[in-house]
């Protein structure tokens, strides 16, 4: 890069100016913002490699909005990074084509720094870095095995995730590590309003045309963003729990007379808000302490399935199935209130 010249990468929005990168005439990375670099890789270093990597990009047969979407993800990186003297772990989700590229770029700030990838596939014909992981998945992209783990930025592929976008992102923003970074591109802008819910005020978006986009959510040492997360899911389930409890009421004040009455239409509500809770906490487990809370509300919708088709059929167990539900139901709502708390209590 050189001083008081633009140059305009990749007939896009993106810019060089000044050793700064500008996207629509705002600073993505100041490569002259000293202050703000407290690693071992220096400004001067870093600006030497980017320039590399755009005369890479250069001589690779994509297309332009792809080179501008990948010169953003490095020069997040480098902001991540230049902001950190500590080893980080960088994860990966999706195919990606630069993945051996980023691991070669954050062992420049040390080679301590540690690169994972989640993808269903690898190509073996390169040889990775030694700082880098791959780690197999099948196509429901479940990460459970990422539980303990946390990350200074994470990369997210959302082409490659698109049929779990919404639990990829859940798992993403759970793992992510204080004053991290989450970083998500694609080619497909209604991809952004399935995650909306999810975004909070400190987010970029980068439009680079009418489809592709990278997006890059800063995540601050109040974690506004999962708990925003957590306070909507917990209003979604006591939303669907007070309905239930009414559904109660009826059903266990009132005993069914045939097949076709008004018992039994209240019964079908209860379980399919079972069922609803049951899937919004099986996609969001991660948010929730008490792990068997999934097994228990499962318990629930079989004791309602069980006194629906067992209340009518065998009227000697009526009292057995009516004193199962019971119980089920509230060691469940005792279960939650207890969640709800702890929930409630850390965001005082």
């Amino acid at each position: 890069m050189k001083n008081n010249k633009e140059i305009k990468l990749f007939d896009s929005k993106l810019f060089i100016a000044n050793n700064k990168l500008l996207f629509g005439g705002n600073v993505v990375y100041d490569f002259e913002e000293r202050y703000h670099n407290i690693s071992s890789f220096g400004l001067e270093n870093q600006i030497q490699v980017f320039n590399q990597l755009i005369n890479s990009l250069n001589e690779v047969n994509l297309s332009n909005s792809t080179k501008a979407e990948t010169i953003l993800v490095f020069s997040q990186i480098l902001r991540n990074l230049s902001k950190k003297n500590i080893k980080s772990s960088l994860l990966t989700i999706g195919d990606s084509l630069f993945s051996t590229t980023y691991a070669r770029l954050i062992s420049l700030f040390g080679s301590e720094h540690q690169l994972y990838e989640v993808i269903h596939t690898k190509n073996l014909a390169e040889k990775p870095p030694e700082n880098m992981t791959s780690l197999f998945v099948n196509e429901d992209f479940n990460m459970e095995f990422l539980a303990e783990n946390y990350f200074s930025l994470i990369l997210i592929n959302f082409d490659s995730v698109n049929n779990q976008i919404e639990t990829v992102f859940a798992e993403s923003i759970r793992i992510i590590g204080k004053y991290g970074n989450i970083i998500g591109y694609g080619s497909d802008l209604q991809q952004l309003e399935r995650i909306s819910g999810y975004l909070s005020d400190d987010i970029d978006i980068y439009k680079l045309d009418s489809h592709r986009y990278v997006i890059n959510i800063n995540i601050s040492s109040d974690t506004s963003v999962k708990n925003g997360v957590t306070e909507q899911i917990f209003d979604f389930i006591e939303l669907r729990n007070r309905e239930i409890f009414s559904s109660l009421q009826f059903i266990m004040s009132q005993r069914p007379n045939s097949k076709n009455n008004e018992w039994y239409r209240v019964i079908d509500q209860a379980i399919d808000n079972m069922a609803q809770i049951e899937t919004i906490i099986s996609e969001n487990h991660m948010f929730f302490d008490n792990k068997d809370l999934v097994f228990h509300t499962n318990e629930v919708k079989n004791a309602l399935l069980d006194f629906k088709y067992e209340a009518f059929l065998n009227r000697k167990h009526y009292d057995f199935f009516q004193s199962n539900l019971y119980d089920c139901y509230n060691d469940w709502v005792e279960m939650f209130s207890i969640e709800s708390k702890n929930f409630t209590g850390a965001n005082l």
